[in-house]
């Protein structure tokens, strides 16, 4: 499987959850992108988790990308499908909140 990781998100100007994304493909041993971060609508995230790759945020310091929190799919209480921090115990890295917005 793969690892994706999101370099930056959109919020929805109606309900504030994420709407879209910044990511690519990413290798977290060599904290590099596999290909530019593209943008995304959410529905692409949500497809990824779906197919079993492991979607997390990632963070730039220094020219160097560092791994944050994984996130996962949340369904709303209007039925509609975002994503949200996975809440991984014991992670002290980053998480969607702290993400610049595009």
């Amino acid at each position: 499987m793969d690892v994706y990781a999101i370099a930056a998100i959109r919020h929805d100007e109606v309900d504030g959850h994420v709407a879209r994304v910044r990511w690519g493909r990413f290798d977290p041993s060599r904290r590099v992108y596999l290909e530019p971060p593209r943008e995304a609508g959410v529905d692409a995230v949500i497809g990824a988790l779906a197919a079993g790759h492991t979607v997390m945020t990632a963070f730039e310091v220094e020219g160097l990308h560092f791994t944050g929190a994984q996130v996962r799919r949340a369904v709303l209480r209007n039925g509609r499908h975002t994503i949200v921090n996975a809440g991984s115990i014991g992670h002290s890295g980053p998480t969607l909140t702290d993400l610049p917005e595009f």
